[in-house]
């Protein structure tokens, strides 16, 4: 009997945070004994490139054209991508790692095919055909109903889902694969091997830096900086103007030498286990998996208000969540910055809160589960 062939796209190839996604992915349903095979979108070659013997991957770029940019590039992947599975007849199911607009329309061509094609929303920007130009939703709307199902990873997502019509929806909590962030007993050796401060108090903000994302917000919060209180931030700076804005503040303030720039790391786990506490203040809803990674580490967090903040914290246990104008949320996070006790107190939470609610075997599971249900 021939193994289930799962075709993963990835539309966008330059999003690190969906690369990683699609990797982890194909690597566990490999080991769970499915064909996977790999598409990349907007990139000549990635990570993903030879990721494993028995995973083939395609990589879809053109640099020429009469077109902008931006639209050469999704047509040719719309091209590409139906060649590619009008050739590889041993396809079973189009995975879709993204179905956010314009990448939703690659649903249409499996579904032409008659071929199961699924895929996975993050935001609600993903689903909500409000969010969108005017005169594009009812493409958008057309390529959603095209997909069954789709995957959410909330409660709140799911609420979204139905809200704007949409019936075949799976609720698949994200995986965290927690062997891989067990904490350390001394920090300082990782730090050292890092080219960290070694006794510094060190807060990590792990995204890409971006607006969305809120470093400098982030910056504004752990001030001031000094020997004892540090910042790292991890992740590539695609908006250069906004990391200039956040040189300029740190300079400002006389902190520069108390914040570490590092682009996108392939170790995050060593850096997560350098640190003593982790902060989001933007973008939590398409980053679950790093807050959960951090939280594996031992880290608290401290997150900004949205849907799904409470639920990642689990209910401020793991960490605390800045709601505004909130006295007692401020001394939570004033305390989980300068007193290591308190901090403690809250890490001995996070580890087993992952580990019991998101567990990378059961995101496996239900995953092969779905696979097999067509």
């Amino acid at each position: 009997m021939e193994k289930l062939h799962i075709c993963l796209v990835c539309p966008d190839g330059r999003n690190f945070s969906l690369i990683k996604q699609t990797g982890t992915l194909a690597l566990a349903l490999n080991q769970a004994g499915l064909k996977v095979s790999l598409v990349i979108g907007h990139v000549e070659t990635s990570a993903l490139q030879n990721l494993h013997p028995e995973i083939s991957t395609k990589h879809f770029f053109r640099d020429q054209g009469m077109l902008p940019q931006k639209w050469r590039q999704h047509i040719h992947m719309f091209r590409q991508l139906r060649k590619h599975l009008h050739k590889d007849p041993t396809i079973d199911i189009v995975h879709l790692m993204s179905c956010r607009w314009p990448y939703s329309l690659l649903a249409h061509i499996p579904h032409r095919l008659q071929m199961p094609i699924m895929a996975n929303a993050q935001l609600e920007s993903d689903i909500n055909v409000k969010a969108i130009p005017f005169l594009k939703r009812p493409f958008h709307q057309r390529a959603l109903k095209c997909i069954h199902p789709l995957i959410v990873n909330s409660h709140h997502m799911l609420d979204v889902a139905k809200k704007n019509g949409l019936e075949h929806v799976a609720l698949i909590a994200t995986g965290v694969q927690t062997d891989q962030f067990k904490p350390v007993l001394s920090k300082r050796p990782t730090r050292r091997e890092l080219g960290l401060p070694e006794k510094a108090t060190l807060v990590c903000c792990m995204a890409d830096i971006a607006p969305e994302n809120a470093q400098l917000e982030a910056l504004e919060r752990c001030l001031p900086l000094s020997e004892e209180r540090q910042l790292l931030f991890i992740g590539n700076a695609p908006d250069k103007e906004y990391l200039a804005r956040i040189e300029k503040r740190l300079e400002e303030k006389g902190c520069l030498p108390y914040a570490h720039f590092l682009d996108a790391v392939m170790n995050p786990e060593e850096y997560l286990k350098a640190s003593d506490l982790f902060i989001l203040l933007g973008g939590i809803e398409q980053r679950h998996g790093t807050i959960l990674e951090a939280q594996s580490a031992g880290l608290p967090v401290v997150l900004a208000p949205s849907p799904s903040a409470l639920m990642l914290s689990n209910g401020n246990r793991c960490g605390v969540v800045l709601y505004p104008n909130n006295p007692l949320a401020k001394q939570a996070f004033d305390k989980l910055i300068a007193d290591a006790t308190y901090r403690q107190g809250r890490a001995i939470n996070t580890r087993p809160y992952v580990q019991k609610e998101f567990g990378f075997k059961k995101m496996v599971q239900s995953y092969v589960k779905l696979y097999t249900s067509f």
